[in-house]
Protein backbone atom coordinates (compact mmCIF):
# COMPACT_ATOMS: atom_id res chain seq x y z
CA UNK A 1 0.00 0.00 0.00
CA UNK A 2 1.41 3.41 -0.96
CA UNK A 3 1.83 6.27 1.46
CA UNK A 4 -1.05 8.17 -0.17
CA UNK A 5 -3.33 5.17 0.18
CA UNK A 6 -2.34 4.82 3.84
CA UNK A 7 -3.01 8.51 4.45
CA UNK A 8 -6.42 8.36 2.76
CA UNK A 9 -7.34 5.21 4.69
CA UNK A 10 -6.20 6.80 7.96
CA UNK A 11 -8.15 10.00 7.28
CA UNK A 12 -11.25 8.00 6.39
CA UNK A 13 -11.01 5.92 9.58
CA UNK A 14 -10.58 8.99 11.78
CA UNK A 15 -13.34 10.84 9.92
CA UNK A 16 -15.63 7.87 10.56
CA UNK A 17 -14.91 8.06 14.28
CA UNK A 18 -15.48 11.82 14.30
CA UNK A 19 -18.80 11.42 12.45
CA UNK A 20 -19.96 8.75 14.92
CA UNK A 21 -19.00 10.95 17.86
CA UNK A 22 -20.89 13.92 16.40
CA UNK A 23 -24.02 11.82 15.81
CA UNK A 24 -23.86 10.38 19.30
CA UNK A 25 -23.43 13.89 20.67
CA UNK A 26 -26.73 14.86 19.04
CA UNK A 27 -28.40 11.83 20.60
CA UNK A 28 -27.01 12.75 24.03
CA UNK A 29 -28.28 16.32 23.63
CA UNK A 30 -31.73 14.89 22.88
CA UNK A 31 -31.53 12.65 25.95
CA UNK A 32 -30.45 15.62 28.09
CA UNK A 33 -33.53 17.52 26.90
CA UNK A 34 -35.69 14.54 27.85
CA UNK A 35 -34.05 14.49 31.28
CA UNK A 36 -34.80 18.18 31.78
CA UNK A 37 -38.43 17.65 30.82
CA UNK A 38 -38.62 14.63 33.12
CA UNK A 39 -37.12 16.67 35.96
CA UNK A 40 -39.73 19.40 35.48
CA UNK A 41 -42.49 16.80 35.49
CA UNK A 42 -41.09 15.24 38.66
CA UNK A 43 -41.17 18.60 40.45
CA UNK A 44 -44.92 18.60 40.13
CA UNK A 45 -45.39 14.89 40.79
CA UNK A 46 -42.41 13.43 42.64
CA UNK A 47 -44.16 10.20 43.57
CA UNK A 48 -45.10 9.17 40.03
CA UNK A 49 -43.31 5.87 39.51
CA UNK A 50 -43.72 6.06 35.73
CA UNK A 51 -41.75 9.30 35.65
CA UNK A 52 -39.05 7.76 37.82
CA UNK A 53 -38.92 4.69 35.56
CA UNK A 54 -38.66 6.96 32.53
CA UNK A 55 -35.78 8.81 34.16
CA UNK A 56 -33.92 5.56 34.82
CA UNK A 57 -34.41 4.45 31.19
CA UNK A 58 -33.21 7.79 29.85
CA UNK A 59 -30.13 7.61 32.08
CA UNK A 60 -29.44 4.06 30.88
CA UNK A 61 -29.67 5.22 27.26
CA UNK A 62 -27.35 8.13 27.99
CA UNK A 63 -24.84 5.77 29.59
CA UNK A 64 -24.90 3.52 26.51
CA UNK A 65 -24.36 6.49 24.19
CA UNK A 66 -21.53 7.85 26.30
CA UNK A 67 -19.91 4.40 26.27
CA UNK A 68 -20.03 4.49 22.47
CA UNK A 69 -18.18 7.82 22.50
CA UNK A 70 -15.53 6.36 24.79
CA UNK A 71 -15.10 3.38 22.44
CA UNK A 72 -14.87 5.62 19.37
CA UNK A 73 -12.27 7.76 21.12
CA UNK A 74 -10.29 4.63 22.01
CA UNK A 75 -10.43 3.56 18.36
CA UNK A 76 -9.33 7.00 17.25
CA UNK A 77 -6.44 6.96 19.73
CA UNK A 78 -5.35 3.55 18.47
CA UNK A 79 -5.44 4.82 14.89
CA UNK A 80 -3.43 7.90 15.82
CA UNK A 81 -0.84 5.80 17.64
CA UNK A 82 -0.54 3.49 14.64
CA UNK A 83 -0.12 6.48 12.31
CA UNK A 84 2.49 7.98 14.63
CA UNK A 85 4.49 4.74 14.53
CA UNK A 86 4.29 4.69 10.72
CA UNK A 87 5.39 8.31 10.49
CA UNK A 88 8.27 7.68 12.88
CA UNK A 89 9.44 4.77 10.71
CA UNK A 90 9.16 6.94 7.61
CA UNK A 91 11.19 9.72 9.21
CA UNK A 92 13.89 7.25 10.22
CA UNK A 93 14.01 5.81 6.70
CA UNK A 94 14.22 9.28 5.16
CA UNK A 95 16.94 10.29 7.61
CA UNK A 96 19.00 7.23 6.67
CA UNK A 97 18.48 7.91 2.97
CA UNK A 98 19.54 11.53 3.47
CA UNK A 99 22.64 10.52 5.42
CA UNK A 100 23.60 7.95 2.77
CA UNK A 101 23.15 10.50 0.01
CA UNK A 102 25.19 13.09 1.91
CA UNK A 103 28.03 10.59 2.37
CA UNK A 104 27.98 9.73 -1.32
CA UNK A 105 28.07 13.40 -2.30
CA UNK A 106 30.98 14.13 0.07
CA UNK A 107 32.97 11.35 -1.56
CA UNK A 108 32.41 12.79 -5.03
CA UNK A 109 33.55 16.29 -4.08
Amino acid sequence: MSKNEQKIKFQAEVAGCNKNIAEIGKTITNLNNKLKLNQEQLKNNSTNSNLLSDRVEILKQKFVEQSKIVNDNKTKLMLLKREHIEQTKTIAELRKEYDDTAKTMRRKF
